[in-house]
């Protein structure tokens, strides 16, 4: 109480909205002859990823409709964003994307 008069409680409120942005991962595509190791993950940005960065993503292989599939036979994928293929096996083309625990992009490409 303050003066014999009751506390109103605040007075003033302001409504906050908290965003996230979804990752965008960007088309990849490798030409080479032999074993091919990259990161599918290093181009692709997140606008507010956060301290943690890329540490927290999961890269998933998924079908051209960007539903989860079984990994093609002979890469080996396992969802950190680094791949491996012998180019060997033939040319490869398989889809993946980006899951933060959060937000999930749409699917995108890689072309070898």
């Amino acid at each position: 109480m303050f003066d014999g008069e009751q506390p109103t409680g605040p007075s003033i409120f302001a409504r906050v909205t908290a965003t996230n942005f979804a990752p965008k991962a960007t088309n990849d595509a490798y030409v080479a002859a032999g074993v091919v190791r990259a990161n599918v993950s290093g181009n692709d940005t997140d606008a507010d990823m956060g301290p943690a960065g890329k540490t927290r993503w999961t890269a998933v292989i998924v079908n051209s409709s960007g539903v989860p599939a079984a990994k093609p036979a002979g890469l080996i994928f396992p969802g950190d964003g680094t791949f491996s293929w012998n180019t060997a096996n033939g040319p490869l083309t398989f889809y993946y994307r980006i899951d933060t625990g959060t937000w999930t992009d749409g699917k995108t490409t890689l072309d070898m």
